[in-house]
């Protein structure tokens, strides 16, 4: 039987703690953030206002590059860190932000392949902006699976083959895509 471990508020009231769980939304935002923070190598200490002690409603919201659904829920809706300086492989992690619509990582130094579940992660996302940075290998096939999609920017990395002919034959006149180089 596999165990899984929560993430909790402590909570203390007359002396009596407790620890609630967070929902998956909030638990799942707040692992997914901690985890990209973690992964990132931040020379611009742009992260740095990623506090994670502070666990009310909507503190996740003030973070550097951060847009929530609601400033009074920790829901993340986009993740907006373009020409930050960050640096190292794809954060993996990001896919623990399951409700997001809107990742622009471009003008970095990210290395290494686009996930290939990334669509499969990612399904909400409406706006993706890999570009101008170091990402290498096949543009995966189930990018085609980005139903939602409008702005897909993957141009001016070190990637191969072509954007999925479905996605260009499903959204000709709706995406705005470029993938050059």
């Amino acid at each position: 039987m596999e165990r899984k471990t929560i993430p909790c508020l402590p909570f203390q009231m007359l002396g009596i703690q407790a620890c609630f769980a967070i929902s998956n939304a909030f638990g799942s935002d707040i692992y997914c953030l901690r985890s990209i923070k973690e992964s990132l190598e931040d020379s611009r200490q742009v992260l740095s206002t990623w506090d994670f002690s502070n666990h009310t409603e909507g503190s996740i919201c003030r973070f550097v590059g951060i847009e929530c659904w609601n400033d009074q829920e920790n829901m993340v809706f986009g993740i907006s860190l373009g020409d930050t300086g960050l640096r190292v492989p794809f954060p993996i992690g990001i896919r623990n932000c399951t409700n997001i619509q809107l990742l622009d990582l471009s003008g970095n130094y990210l290395s290494g392949s686009i996930p290939s579940n990334l669509a499969g992660d990612l399904p909400y996302l409406v706006f993706l902006s890999l570009s101008n940075n170091s990402l290498s290998g096949p543009i995966p096939p189930s990018i085609a699976n980005l139903s939602f999609i409008n702005v897909l920017r993957l141009d001016n990395n070190h990637l191969k083959g072509q954007i999925p002919p479905q996605l260009s034959r499903a959204y000709s006149e709706q995406v705005s895509y470029t993938c050059v180089g």
